[in-house]
């Protein structure tokens, strides 16, 4: 999965290691919204981040605008 395209909440869970279930109540739990769309480049490099996964070098960390 390219690190600049836009994902699914499905793809995010998967790349994330969890049930798609699981990201939906830690979303929640969290208090973050997304609108019912694909998941930003810039949004998934928000939610890995907050939710403790690390990037291996900040190429990888990296989003073009």
């Amino acid at each position: 999965m390219h690190n600049l395209q836009p994902v699914t909440r499905k793809e995010l869970a998967y790349l994330m290691g969890i049930h798609t279930k699981t990201l939906y109540r830690w979303l929640k739990q969290e208090r973050i919204i997304l609108k019912n769309r694909l998941i930003s480049p810039v949004e998934k490099k928000m939610i890995l981040r907050r939710f403790g996964y690390q990037f291996e070098n900040e190429a990888e960390a990296q989003v073009q605008n």
